[in-house]
């Protein structure tokens, strides 16, 4: 997937991921960040992504948690 978002040949419809799978890609994508070396572009790149995943992530567990708090 970093790969991918580096040669910018990944797009994310975050829109249709659910929580669970927005939580992988982020994670996958933090491991990436943490396993390689990139360039100060690329990395200011990747953590773009990363910063939209987690903002996504955050926000709809507060949705959860306040409209759907039995779940």
């Amino acid at each position: 997937m970093m790969q991918k978002v580096l040669n910018g040949n990944v797009t994310l419809d975050i829109d249709s991921m659910s929580l669970e799978e927005l939580t992988e890609a982020r994670d996958k994508l933090r491991d990436g960040l943490s396993k390689v070396n990139v360039d100060d572009e690329h990395l200011a790149n990747l953590r773009q992504v990363l910063f939209n995943l987690n903002h996504q992530v955050l926000m709809r567990r507060l949705y959860r948690h306040k409209h759907l708090p039995n779940t």
